[in-house]
């Protein structure tokens, strides 16, 4: 975890050749049982913050069910679909169904304590409110206005500051 712990702030900042030389440099030094787990995850973060999501999805799923890593996994999977679809609105119908999907996970799994479900579901939510908004023709200044007063005024929401980058380039 702390490997990662330090990899996703490099993502956000967007330090792309600090990552991978951190990763090429300490991978070997992880336990050999969590050592592709925690390179897959960390890599899928690095291109995620390349902005090659299909790629960063491609790693994901290469990633064993770990319960340590089944948050990041989907959160980062569904944030890969959402990019996708601004892209391409084809990927509509798998952006909201990979948001549901990860509700119901959510909502079922009860080792995930309520405070923290809370802010991934938090991050499901405006995800499929985003989406609705554009495939509906509804991409207006004052309803993307009105959904970042919203999201400013949560406490705990999973990716936030990517969310108010996301309402700040749609704007």
């Amino acid at each position: 975890m702390t490997f990662l712990n330090i990899i996703v702030p490099h993502s956000v900042l967007g330090e792309l050749d600090w990552i991978e030389s951190f990763i090429a440099r300490y991978a070997p030094a992880l336990p050999a049982a969590q050592q592709v787990d925690a390179v897959s995850l960390g890599t899928a973060y690095w291109y995620f913050a390349k902005g090659e999501f299909s790629a960063s999805n491609a790693l994901l799923q290469q990633v064993e069910s770990s319960p340590q890593y089944q948050l990041r996994v989907k959160s980062l999977s569904l944030r890969n679909y959402f990019e996708l679809f601004l892209q391409d609105e084809t990927y509509y119908e798998l952006a909201v169904y990979e948001s549901k999907a990860f509700g119901k996970f959510l909502r079922r799994n009860e080792k995930i304590t309520e405070s923290r479900a809370r802010g991934y579901l938090a991050l499901c939510s405006f995800i499929r409110k985003l989406a609705r908004l554009k495939v509906t023709g509804q991409w207006t200044g004052g309803k993307l206005a009105k959904l970042r007063k919203k999201l400013e005024r949560e406490s705990a929401v999973v990716a936030r500051p990517w969310l108010l980058e996301k309402l700040a380039e749609l704007s």
